[in-house]
């Protein structure tokens, strides 16, 4: 038996490009239309979010206010008057430093601090707040009040004649003639125990010490 098979033929013909018609370019632009000159040539960035405005939560402007009501409070207080400074830094305990700022509020002393918290006012302003809270207390900074008086430790009590005062203010320095002038106790010990080592071992600052330490409710321990 003779199979025959038939084997199919097929032909391709290539299709002959074309241009679009004028009604498929204008269905074409009505479909996805060109955005305005000025949305293309416009710069773009990252959106500023809208967001409420909100004071921070330290207000430097009240502290500051604070600050100079507190120094005109103390500002009465004459220079021919004994002074007392307490100079701190901000490095010591949290604790210890909030103790000499009540102890400070009592008896009209000027807490001195040498600079400022981490080369920031700000850091500092904070810190000065955490510490005094509501208390009205003179509080300065004054790097060259260290070396009038000889300052290398913190806490150092500081305890001026009257009448020095008087001279600081005419300008007198680390030169000066101080004998006699003030009298200073160093140590990690509160107001209180410094003044009673003054009144104890000075008796020329004796008068004042004690009657800055009755202000603490205190009296000379002998």
């Amino acid at each position: 038996m003779l199979a025959v098979a038939t084997v199919p033929t097929f032909s391709a013909v290539a299709a002959e490009p074309r241009w679009p018609t004028p009604d498929e370019i204008k269905a074409a632009r009505d479909r996805y239309p060109m955005p305005p000159i000025v949305d293309i040539v416009r710069p773009t960035g990252p959106l500023v979010p809208n967001l409420p405005f909100e004071r921070p939560a330290l207000d430097v402007e009240a502290i500051a206010r604070l600050y100079a009501e507190n120094r005109e409070a103390f500002a009465e207080v004459k220079a021919a008057e004994p002074q007392l400074r307490i100079f701190v830094t901000l490095a010591m305990p949290e604790a210890s430093l909030k103790l000499l700022a009540r102890q400070a509020a009592k008896t009209h002393a000027a807490i001195v601090i040498r600079g400022l918290k981490g080369e920031s006012m700000t850091e500092t302003v904070a810190a000065v707040q955490r510490i005094l809270g509501e208390l009205r207390v003179d509080w300065q900074i004054d790097p060259p009040a260290f070396a009038r008086f000889s300052v290398t430790r913190a806490p150092t009590f500081v305890l001026t004649a009257q009448g020095a005062g008087a001279r600081e203010a005419r300008g007198c320095t680390k030169e000066c003639d101080t004998t006699n002038a003030f009298v200073s106790v160093s140590g990690d010990v509160s107001l209180d125990y410094a003044l009673n080592v003054i009144a104890r071992t000075k008796p020329t600052f004796a008068s004042d010490a004690q009657r800055l330490l009755s202000r603490l409710g205190g009296e000379v321990n002998r």
